[in-house]
């Protein structure tokens, strides 16, 4: 992560932001190079379509607070 500084001496900004962990890396000759066209196909788009709202009706239930996982949890404290 990109140092940030606190210039109001808090952690507000940081506390606000929410970080992707990628941590599984697809070796380039296993890659599917359709991957996108299959993912852009009518019924896929639905599916994702479906699976996001799904998801915001979950962060809505949830007030809005993002479930949030050990390991990114720690890389946060270390950042």
């Amino acid at each position: 992560m990109p140092p940030v500084n606190k210039l109001d001496g808090t952690s507000a900004f940081t506390d606000r932001l929410h970080f992707l962990m990628f941590n599984h890396s697809i070796p380039e000759e296993k890659r599917d190079k359709e991957l996108l066209g299959k993912l852009l196909t009518d019924t896929e788009r639905t599916k994702i379509i479906h699976w996001a709202l799904e998801g915001l009706e979950e962060l809505k239930r949830k007030n809005f607070v993002f479930t949030e996982s050990d390991t990114l949890s720690n890389f946060k404290k270390i950042t």
